[in-house]
């Protein structure tokens, strides 16, 4: 169960990420990230057990390659358990002056390192 919640909240805190970023087409921008090493960190409230619990996820852009006009973009985050910290890789986007689309996402992000 924690994983479908930690995939939900990571697909909907990818897909509301907006950061300054060169946009693919100059004449319709789109704002994703798209230089390697821009970060965003998406700050979220969750109720376990009747306790509110303030969670922090930091994002960050691991690899960009242009394919056919378009940016490949693989977005990780770091995940830090116990004074252990791991990258994990999220998901993989397409972007173009077309849109953001995904075209994987890791589904199998966990809570240990």
């Amino acid at each position: 169960m924690i994983r479908l919640l930690t995939t939900g909240v990571t697909v909907a805190v990818l897909l509301g990420a907006v950061a300054l970023a060169d946009p693919v087409n100059k004449e319709h921008p789109i704002y994703f990230p798209t230089k390697v090493g821009d970060k965003w960190v998406k700050r979220y409230e969750r109720t376990v057990d009747g306790r509110k619990t303030i969670e922090k996820s930091t994002y960050f852009v691991s690899s960009v390659k242009d394919q056919n006009g378009a940016k490949e973009v693989i977005v990780s985050s770091i995940e830090s358990v116990e004074g252990k910290t791991k990258e994990v890789p999220v998901g993989t986007f397409l972007v173009s002056d077309k849109g953001v689309f995904f075209t994987q996402v890791s589904v199998e992000v966990s809570l240990t390192c």
